[in-house]
């Protein structure tokens, strides 16, 4: 499988002002593939059902958000760690820290090894000029 980018320029300011010119690898980016595409997936690799994936696709978010909600960390073998972080406005005295003032700042995401090693093997290929004069219209 191949990967295909395209080349952009960015321009930028360096810490003396002056404006520079670079060129940046892109990835692109063909489609989104929804929950119910990945059921269909997995159901043509396994003896489940799609509505059978679905259904537990559907469980497991409810149950890693349960956990995330009572400070466990989620290990999901072969796809990565879930764990909260959490912040708060910060004090001069610790007594003014209280359950109220703390809030989630993002969920974490640590990918699991072997997938992280899996998909540095991506080939990657650089994306063909579309031809001279095409007009591509989005459908609805």
């Amino acid at each position: 499988m191949s990967y295909s980018y395209k080349v952009n320029k960015r321009k930028f300011k360096t810490s003396d002002g002056e404006v520079k010119e670079k060129y940046y690898a892109c990835a692109k980016r063909y489609r989104l593939v929804d929950t119910e595409q990945l059921a269909n997936d997995i159901s043509n690799k396994s003896s489940l059902t799609p509505g059978d994936v679905l259904s537990a696709l559907y469980a497991l978010s409810g149950v890693i958000k349960e956990n995330l909600m009572m400070g466990n960390t989620v290990n999901l073998d072969g796809i990565g760690t879930f764990s909260l972080s959490i912040t708060s406005d910060g004090a001069d005295d610790p007594k003014k820290i209280n359950a109220r003032s703390i809030k989630v700042k993002r969920i974490c995401y640590k990918s699991d090894r072997g997938l992280s090693r899996g998909v540095k093997e991506v080939e990657f290929v650089k994306e063909k000029n579309p031809p001279k004069g095409l007009v591509i219209r989005k459908s609805k």
